[in-house]
C-alpha cells in the first residue's frame, strides 16, 4: 500500500490496523507515479486527494494517476463535509476505488473496513475484463474467489482454504461448473495479471516475471508457449491481455463442450 498523506493521526491508524498490505510511504504525485510503474496489479494508493495542489490543478493530479493506471486502486483519504459534496462528487468521477472520511471514519476498526472492501478490487476488475460475459453465480464466485487468490500469490491450497473446503472438493466444484482444474485456472489466472502489465512496454518481461508470482522471464516465457503458443514478443504486438482472455476463454468453452458431449446436465451452469 502507498501512502501519500500527512495527516498524522490517519498514518498512526494505518499502521496499528492489520490491512494485510505493507505500508510505504511516498512524499510525492511523481514518487507515487514512479512506485506504480514497478508495482504489483494490487497495490493500493491511498492519497490526500489535494495533496500539495490545493484543489487547484487542472487536470488534479489524482486524474492522471487513474488515467494513467486505472487498473489500479486509488483511495482518497480527506474531509468530505456536506458543503464539498461537488468535490466528492468530482473524485468518484475520476474512477477512484473508494474515499474515505476523515470525519466520520475516524477510527482503526472503520478504516479496516474500507480497507478490506478495496482489497481484490482490482483483481475482480481484471476478471470481469477478460470474462466478458454473463456466467451463473456459483461459477462467477469461484473464478472472482481464484482471481483474490492469484493476485495474493496463492496457490491451490490457499484457494480451498478461502472456499472453506479441502482440494478435492474444490476440484470437484469446479469441474462441475465447467472451469478448469484448480492449478491450471490459477496458472491461467496469474498469466492474465502478467498479460495487463505486460501490454505496459515501460515495463521490462523480468520485471513482469517477478511481480506476477514467476520465479524469472524464463518461467513466465515458458508459461506463454505452453498456455498460448506464442512468444512475449508476438504477444506484446498483438495484446497480451487480450489474447491471454481470449485462449482462456476458449478453453473454458471447450471444456463445457466435452461435458456436455459426455452427458453432463446444463442445468450444472444454470444453478
Amino acid at each position: 500500500m502507498f501512502i501519500l498523506h500527512e495527516d498524522r493521526a490517519f498514518l498512526g491508524m494505518l499502521r496499528r490496523i492489520e490491512s494485510g498490505y505493507e505500508l510505504r510511504q511516498v512524499s510525492s504525485w511523481e514518487d507515487l507515479t514512479n512506485a506504480l510503474r514497478r508495482a504489483p496489479l494490487t497495490a493500493v494508493s491511498v492519497v490526500d486527494p489535494w495533496h500539495r495542489s490545493g484543489g487547484t490543478a487542472d487536470p488534479p493530479p489524482i486524474h492522471r494517476l487513474t488515467t494513467e493506471f486505472p487498473a489500479f486502486s486509488v483511495v482518497a483519504v480527506g474531509r468530505f463535509p456536506a458543503t464539498a459534496a461537488s468535490d466528492l462528487h468530482r473524485l468518484l468521477g475520476f474512477g477512484i476505488a473508494d474515499a474515505l472520511d476523515l470525519d466520520r471514519e475516524n477510527t482503526p476498526g472503520a478504516v479496516a473496513r474500507r480497507l478490506r472492501v478495496v482489497r481484490g478490487r482490482s483483481a475482480r476488475i481484471l476478471l470481469a475484463r477478460a470474462v466478458d460475459y454473463p456466467l451463473p453465480s456459483r461459477t462467477r464466485a469461484l473464478l472472482q474467489a481464484a482471481v483474490e487468490v492469484v493476485g495474493d500469490g496463492g496457490q491451490a491450497p490457499q484457494l480451498a482454504a478461502a472456499l472453506r473446503a479441502d482440494e478435492r472438493t474444490v476440484l470437484r466444484w469446479l469441474d462441475r461448473a465447467g472451469l478448469p482444474a484448480p492449478r491450471r485456472l490459477l496458472a491461467w489466472l496469474r498469466l492474465l495479471f502478467a498479460s495487463e502489465l505486460l501490454d505496459d512496454p515501460a515495463r521490462t518481461i523480468e520485471g513482469v516475471a517477478r511481480l506476477s508470482g514467476y520465479a524469472g522471464a524464463v518461467t513466465l516465457k515458458a508459461a506463454y508457449r505452453n498456455f498460448l503458443g506464442q512468444s512475449v514478443p508476438q504477444l506484446r504486438a498483438c495484446g497480451a491481455f487480450t489474447s491471454t482472455a481470449m485462449a482462456m476463454k476458449a478453453e473454458f468453452r471447450r471444456i463445457r463442450e466435452n461435458a456436455r458431449g459426455a452427458g453432463q446436465s446444463e442445468r450444472v451452469w444454470l444453478n
